[in-house]
């Protein structure tokens, strides 16, 4: 499966975002990737997901995540809640 584009493109029917196509991608081709790598891959699965261009707040909220910002996974997790309590 490891660099085969049609496994790829078939694993892609099955998902519904961006991050579970990563997460599949990388079950079956990198297992053991490092945490300071997985924004990279994330970058990558955006880019192949077609939604490199149209992030939600809960994209920016994970791909925050995976670069271990928490400062800025604050302030992401406050926005919301601060626009409720107008």
């Amino acid at each position: 499966m490891a660099g085969n584009e049609t496994a790829l493109e078939e694993i892609k029917t099955y998902c519904e975002t961006w991050y579970q196509l990563m997460t599949a991608i990388l079950f079956f081709t990198e297992p053991t990737v490092k945490s300071f790598d997985l924004s990279f891959h994330a970058d990558r699965n955006m880019v192949r997901f077609g939604v490199a261009n149209k992030l939600r707040h809960l994209d920016i909220l994970i791909m925050t995540l995976l670069e271990a910002d928490f400062q800025q996974v604050c302030a992401l997790f406050l926005f919301p809640m601060r626009q409720l309590l107008r």
